[in-house]
């Protein structure tokens, strides 16, 4: 039995409860980052769904299931062309439990703030390719909305929602599916931290 999740929401407990007190202590000061480089790294749980999720092969260790889920960690090396928008390049580690695929994404992200202050709704948007154990390097677009808040001086934290489209080409031996194409749509709930 897979015992990851329980693990996973406990960190995620965790981290909220020593991240809330600097939520709503810290003052709305002006985000400095006019120009330059900053460093994120992303923890991130998404959860299947759509028409690939529950049909497939009579072994069902090889499908899509309900129980499917990625646990995946993403580092991106962001440019700030102002402190509305960054761009960035980025590669990560996913782990899809059902059916078990290991993947690395490389990606091109962009992050845009709707405010110039530390704490500000934002949204980002990556498109990428994987790479690693799969059979064709398929394409991959996430789409994420959420908030971004001051914790210490050049330090931030961002909480997310995502939406995940992804085309993963993986072949399994004796596995009975017709071909090797999984069409991932998921959505799911990320935190990041970036160092400016």
């Amino acid at each position: 039995m897979n015992n990851t999740a329980p693990h996973y929401k406990h960190f995620m407990l965790l981290l909220l409860l020593v991240i809330s007190p600097h939520l709503f202590s810290q003052t709305d000061a002006e985000f400095s980052k006019d120009k330059g480089f900053s460093l994120n790294v992303q923890s991130l749980m998404i959860f299947p769904y759509g028409n690939d999720v529950g049909c497939g092969s009579q072994d069902t260790a090889y499908d899509l299931e309900l129980d499917s889920r990625i646990l995946g960690f993403n580092t991106t090396l962001n440019y700030y062309l102002n402190p509305y928008l960054a761009a960035g390049l980025g590669i990560g580690y996913e782990k899809l439990n059902q059916p078990e695929l290991v993947y690395y994404p490389l990606f091109i992200n962009l992050r845009g703030s709707l405010l110039t202050t530390k704490n500000t709704p934002t949204t980002a948007v990556n498109f990428g390719v994987h790479l690693g154990d799969v059979d064709q390097s398929g394409f991959m677009f996430r789409w994420s909305l959420g908030y971004r808040t001051h914790i210490l001086n050049d330090f931030l934290a961002y909480f997310e929602m995502h939406y995940s489209y992804q085309n993963l080409y993986k072949s399994f031996p004796d596995s009975g599916r017709i071909d090797n194409y999984y069409n991932v749509e998921s959505i799911g709930v990320a935190i990041s931290f970036e160092i400016q």
